[in-house]
């Protein structure tokens, strides 16, 4: 692949050269069912970069206070975050020798997939949190998987969407992730909201 800087581009700055090189080519990316190693590695990448990842999902105020430190500010953009995960995730751990060729040449091809995989990520957690209810929304996961009025609940979600225990682990006090949860409701029927997308009947 061609360098974005050179003669066509006399004095154009690195940073904005990785840009216009990160944009292309478009790349889709499969993350599900066969390909949900990809997924496993991007969570697991999350997992063992805290700081990273507090940046990354825009650290909470809230969060912050309740564990008695600063609130992580994002002092690089989060593509240059894509392009790191980029590096571990797909450039060794990959099974398609084409994706692993690619992400060796040019991480910054996959910060797109990676922005758009973890936007379907929010997504999906923010469907199954749904169920839960207000009170619920905001237990933690151990608490809510060993409760027996949540258990099958849980369980149920795990199996259809296996990272949701970590995500609720991340998100489950951010707004901008769990705007369902809320300390005034206490009253829910867990069973009957998991009958409908469960049909634990």
């Amino acid at each position: 692949m061609a360098s974005a800087t050179g003669p066509g581009s006399p004095g154009l700055p690195s940073s904005q050269s990785a840009k216009s090189v990160a944009k292309q080519p478009n790349i889709r990316i499969q993350w599900e069912k066969a390909h949900a190693a990809r997924t496993d590695r991007l969570i697991e990448w999350c997992k063992t970069h805290e700081a990273a990842r507090k940046k990354l999902f825009s650290d909470s105020t809230q969060d912050a206070r309740e564990e008695g430190r600063s609130k992580q500010q994002l002092r690089h953009g989060k593509n240059d975050i894509y392009v790191e995960i980029a590096k571990v995730i797909f450039s060794a751990g990959d099974e398609s020798v084409e994706i692993r060729a690619l992400a060796q040449d040019n991480p910054g091809i996959f910060a797109g997939p990676i922005r758009s995989r973890l936007d379907v990520l929010k997504q999906k957690y923010r469907k199954y949190i749904a169920l839960l209810g207000q009170t619920g929304a905001g237990r933690t996961y151990d608490d809510l998987a060993s409760n027996t009025s949540t258990k099958n609940i849980i369980d149920g979600i795990q199996k259809e969407f296996p990272w949701w225990g970590d995500l609720h682990g991340w998100w489950r006090t951010n707004p901008a992730y769990n705007s369902t949860w809320s300390g005034a409701d206490s009253g829910q029927n867990f069973a009957a909201r998991a009958v409908g997308l469960f049909k634990l009947r």
